[in-house]
């Protein structure tokens, strides 16, 4: 799980990968080749020299809001929360069939022992956001 979310966070896709984003960026480029030469143009008349001259350019962004690295970390941190859900949900799917295994060898009165027991999601409710921050914020001393 973890390994195809790397993979798709790393992934890089050239505009000349895919026959519409090559189109594009062909079109776009002939534009911007176009207006690079009036501004270089207009720069000369105005006595600009070359190297000062403005310039504008075009430029393909590869990997979207993945560039970021404070956006990578992000979703790192989310996808290892939901990995360690999966993980918890599998283990707890795994004890109650060992449970169940275990207690059709247990005798009525153990059984009846064992049925008695909270159940885990009982004992545990999911944390909510709000609930956490709220434990956060300094209480207000009463006098």
């Amino acid at each position: 799980m973890m390994a195809d979310f790397e993979q798709q966070l790393a992934s890089c896709y050239r505009f000349d990968q895919d026959v519409t984003w090559k189109a594009a960026h062909d079109a776009a480029d002939r534009i911007v080749e176009e207006a690079r030469r009036k501004i270089g143009d207009r720069c000369a008349e105005l006595g600009i020299p070359e190297r000062f001259a403005s310039d504008l350019g075009l430029r393909w962004y590869s990997r979207g809001e993945n560039a970021s690295k404070e956006r990578r970390a992000e979703l790192r941190k989310m996808a290892a929360a939901i990995e360690k859900q999966a993980r918890a949900e599998i283990e707890r799917i795994s004890s109650q069939a060992q449970i169940e295994l275990l207690a059709h060898g247990l005798s009525p009165m153990a059984q009846a022992l064992l049925e008695q027991l909270p159940q885990v999601d009982k004992l545990m409710s999911t944390l909510q956001v709000e609930e956490v921050e709220a434990l956060r914020k300094p209480r207000l001393a009463h006098y």
